[in-house]
C-alpha cells in the first residue's frame, strides 16, 4: 500500500482546505500540526474571515489541573456512564507542538514567552510535577467531541476565570493577576492583588489564591462610546479588542466589593456603593456590560440589578439599584444558599438566570469527605427596560447559555453547533470548593424544553479547591 505524502499537496489546495475545514480554532491548530508545509501555509494564511467564524463557535470547557486529586488520573481514561463522552474518537496532545508559532498573528513583542523543548526541563515551579501543568480542554459537539491536552504552565496552581474573548483571567500565589490566552500562551498584565484598596496584607499567597477573588469577568466596551478616554491603540487594553476597550471587573472580599481595571493599569479602581443597605441585601454575584445603557450591571444575592455608569472608564459611577428581584427570588439573607444568579447580554436582551442547587453526599468519583451541591433546575428572566422589571422567560429560542464561575456567555446555537434552548453549566461556588475540594463534579446541560438535566461528567477527577472548570471562547 502506497502512503500519501501530505507535504506535497499544492499550496492553493491547502488554502482551500483551510477555508472550508478550519471552521473552529481547534481545527486550525490540528491542520497546522500535520507537517511543516501545512504549518508554513497557516503562518501566511489570512485569518480575518476565519476569525469571524471562530467568534461564533461553541465555547470550550477547560478543566482544572487536578492538584487536589490524590492521584492525577490519566486523561486518556474514558469516563463510564456519562451522557457526554469526553474522550470520543478525537484526542490530541497539544504540548508536543509549538502552538504559539502557528497562531502568532496576535503575538505582542515582549509579552509572549516563546515555547521550546527546553520548557520541559524548566524548574521554575520548584520541581513540581509537570504532568499537572497540562490542562484538559474539551470541545463538546452534537455528534462528536474532542479532547485536547494543552501544556499550560502559566496557569499551574492558579485560580482562573474564562471569558468570551479568548483570554482567561489568572491569579497566582505570587498575588499577580494577568490575562492569559490558553492557546497561544500570550499574557497581558493586570494590576497586582496588592493594588486593591483592601489587599489582605496579612494573608498568605495560598489564601489569596483560594479566597480573595470570587469572580473575575473580562468585558469589552465600545471605543466610540469613550472617545474622551485617551488610550493608545497599541495599549494592552486595545491591542486585541477589535475596536473596543477591554476592562476586567473583579468581585472580591467574599462577594462584598467590586473593582475595575484595564490591562496595563497599575492599580484597581473600586466601584463604590452609597452604603450596604441602600444598594442591595448581600454581595455581588455577577456582572455584565450593557451596551444600551453604557453601564455595568451587577446582580446581588437576591437577583436585584444594580448599575454603575461607564461614561468615564477611569471613574465609574457609584452603584445604585435599578431593578428589584421578583419576590420568589428574595430570601432576606445575605447569602442565598441553594441559588446562584447570573446576568448576560443575549442578542438584544439582557437576561437574568437563577440556578437551583441541592446538597448531595459524596458524588461518585469524588475524593472529598464532605458534601457538594448539584444543579437540578434553572429559571430565566428578561429585563424589561421600560418597566424596569424582570419578566419570566420560558424559552431561549435559538440561543444557548454557558455559565459558571466566569463570564456568562450567550451564543447562537445554529452558528455554534450546540443544543438550542439549553443552558450549559459547570461548578461555580469556590467558597464551597475550599472546604470540600469537589470542584469538577457539577457539570452538565439543562434543556429548557423538558426541564431535564444531563451530566457530562462522571468519574473524571479534576478536583481543585482554588479553580473551577471554566468556559472560554477560543481566539488566536
Amino acid at each position: 500500500m502506497i502512503r500519501a505524502d501530505w507535504s506535497r499537496i499544492p499550496d492553493d489546495i491547502l488554502r482551500r482546505i483551510m477555508e472550508d475545514y478550519a471552521t473552529k480554532v481547534e481545527d486550525y491548530v490540528i491542520i497546522s500540526c500535520v507537517c511543516r508545509s501545512w504549518y508554513s501555509i497557516t503562518r501566511t494564511f489570512d485569518k480575518s474571515e476565519l476569525r469571524i467564524k471562530w467568534s461564533r463557535q461553541m465555547p470550550l470547557l477547560m478543566l482544572t489541573d487536578g492538584n487536589d486529586t490524590e492521584i492525577y488520573r490519566d486523561t486518556t481514561k474514558r469516563a463510564r456512564g456519562t451522557s457526554y463522552d469526553f474522550y470520543a474518537s478525537s484526542y490530541y496532545d497539544i504540548k508536543r507542538f509549538n502552538v504559539r508559532d502557528y497562531v502568532s498573528g496576535y503575538d505582542m513583542e515582549g509579552r509572549v514567552r516563546v515555547h521550546s523543548d527546553d520548557d520541559e526541563d524548566d524548574d521554575s515551579n520548584n520541581g513540581s510535577d509537570h504532568s499537572n501543568m497540562t490542562r484538559c480542554i474539551l470541545s463538546l459537539g452534537r455528534v462528536s467531541n474532542k479532547c485536547f491536552n494543552v501544556s499550560l504552565p502559566e496557569a499551574y496552581k492558579k485560580a482562573c476565570w474564562g471569558s468570551r474573548y479568548g483570554w482567561i483571567v489568572t491569579l497566582g500565589r505570587d498575588r499577580q493577576l494577568s490575562l492569559l490566552n490558553p492557546l497561544t500562551r500570550a499574557t497581558l498584565p493586570l494590576p497586582s492583588q496588592r493594588g486593591f484598596a483592601f489587599p489582605w496584607k496579612g494573608a498568605s499567597g495560598k489564601t489569596i489564591c483560594h479566597k480573595f477573588i470570587n469572580k473575575a469577568v473580562l468585558l469589552q466596551v465600545p471605543r466610540d462610546r469613550h472617545r474622551h478616554v485617551h488610550i493608545s491603540l497599541d495599549s494592552p487594553s486595545c491591542a486585541y479588542a477589535n475596536g473596543g476597550i477591554w476592562v476586567v471587573v473583579v468581585i472580591h472580599q467574599r462577594y462584598n466589593l467590586a473593582s475595575i481595571a484595564k490591562p496595563g493599569d497599575l492599580l484597581w479602581t473600586p466601584i463604590l456603593r452609597p452604603n450596604r443597605n441602600a444598594c442591595y441585601f448581600g454581595g455581588f454575584l455577577d456582572v455584565t456590560y450593557c451596551n444600551r445603557l453604557n453601564s455595568l450591571l451587577f446582580l446581588d444575592f437576591n437577583a436585584n440589578v444594580c448599575i454603575s455608569s461607564l461614561e468615564d472608564i477611569e471613574h465609574p459611577q457609584v452603584l445604585r439599584r435599578i431593578v428589584n428581584a421578583p419576590p420568589s427570588l428574595v430570601s432576606g439573607y445575605r447569602f442565598s444558599f441553594g441559588k446562584m444568579h447570573y446576568i448576560v447580554e443575549s442578542g438584544d436582551d439582557t437576561l437574568v438566570i437563577t440556578r437551583y442547587l441541592r446538597r448531595r453526599q459524596n458524588p461518585k468519583g469524588s475524593t472529598a469527605t464532605g458534601n457538594c451541591d448539584r444543579t437540578f433546575k434553572f429559571r430565566t428572566y428578561r429585563l424589561n427596560f421600560v418597566t424596569m422589571r424582570l419578566n419570566a422567560l420560558r424559552n431561549l429560542g435559538g440561543r444557548a447559555l454557558f455559565l459558571g464561575n466566569s463570564a456568562t456567555i450567550s451564543v447562537n446555537s445554529a452558528d455554534a453547533g450546540c443544543e438550542a434552548n439549553s443552558i450549559y453549566f459547570c461548578d461555580d461556588d469556590r467558597y464551597v470548593l475550599t472546604k470540600n475540594e469537589v470542584g469538577g463534579h457539577d457539570m452538565g446541560v439543562f434543556k429548557m424544553a423538558d426541564k431535564t438535566t444531563r451530566s457530562f461528567h462522571d468519574g473524571y477527577r479534576s478536583n481543585s479547591s482554588y479553580c473551577c472548570p471554566l468556559w472560554f471562547c477560543p481566539s488566536i
